[in-house]
């Protein structure tokens, strides 16, 4: 599949599929003032790697603003896409430092086919890739064709504490393939 041609910036409200930027609120520090887990407040939790762009990609609206949440309260820049097509765009337009897929979206082979581009893409190759899904079982079985395409997996519903600790290595290793 050729790379789809990139677009202007997106607009966070401008349309349901388009990505939206999730941020601290304006005067509010990450974390502050919230019942989610701060990374530098938890004992024991070294978060070397702040303000970094993750961009998570699932077709779920309540998982996106979870996520969108959770990852601006650690810290993190975040972008969402609820569509492979558009998480490709935003993707190769903000190259961000992980990405994490919802690997069976809205068609069963979106999330396979988006992380096909990723990796196809010289731009965007080296991006860290954090594979998410409910279904365990599917995991599983596509456990060494995820390895091969340079992914971890995470099985839904995960552990906030094992999920921020897999983004936090997964940012710290060189992602040069």
């Amino acid at each position: 599949m050729p790379p789809v041609p990139t677009t202007g910036p997106a607009t966070p409200a401008a349309h349901p599929r388009q990505p939206r930027r999730h941020a601290p609120p304006p005067g509010r520090a990450p974390g502050q003032g919230s019942h989610l887990p701060r990374g530098g407040s938890r004992p024991g939790k070294d978060h070397a790697v702040t303000d970094a762009l993750i961009a998570v990609v699932n077709d779920d609206t309540d998982f996106l603003e979870m996520m969108g949440t959770l990852l601006s309260e650690e810290g993190y820049r975040t972008v969402t896409a609820l569509s492979s097509q558009n998480a490709y765009e935003l993707i190769r337009r903000d190259r961000p430092d992980l990405v994490v897929l919802d690997i069976r979206m809205e068609h069963p082979a979106s999330g396979w086919d988006l992380l096909d581009l990723i990796r196809l893409d010289p731009t965007t190759t080296a991006i860290p890739v954090l594979v998410c899904s409910a279904d365990a079982a599917f995991l599983r079985s596509k456990a060494d064709v995820l390895r091969a395409q340079r992914c971890e997996t995470l099985e839904k519903p995960f552990d906030l504490d094992e999920l921020l600790s897999r983004i936090q290595r997964m940012l710290a290793v060189d992602p040069t393939p």
